[in-house]
């Protein structure tokens, strides 16, 4: 059996599986970048550890913000949308 029928063959199997389990869904890891002024670098890692976020620190940007890539799982959303929230706060008047 070639490679091509053996990768064809995983996806029918896997498809046949999600059919069959409809409730169950794989959870895929996404990752999103934030550029972090340094003066809210310590409210943004306090997030990161409370939610025990995957992060990477990839270097500067051109304002000196800190770019910083964070893995996360559809269950911990709820922490991302703080970090987005901390970057981005709605005016308030």
């Amino acid at each position: 059996m070639n490679a091509c029928c053996s990768t064809d063959k995983s996806r029918l199997v896997l498809a046949q599986y999600y059919r069959k389990n409809e409730n169950i869904k794989p959870d895929i890891m996404k990752t999103r970048t934030f550029e972090v002024p340094v003066d809210i670098m310590v409210e943004f890692v306090e997030i990161l550890e409370e939610n025990s976020l995957d992060n990477t620190i990839q270097g500067t940007n051109e304002d000196d913000e800190i770019i910083i890539d964070v893995n996360y799982e559809s269950d911990e959303r709820q922490a991302v949308f703080e970090l987005m929230e901390l970057l981005d706060p709605e005016d308030e008047d």
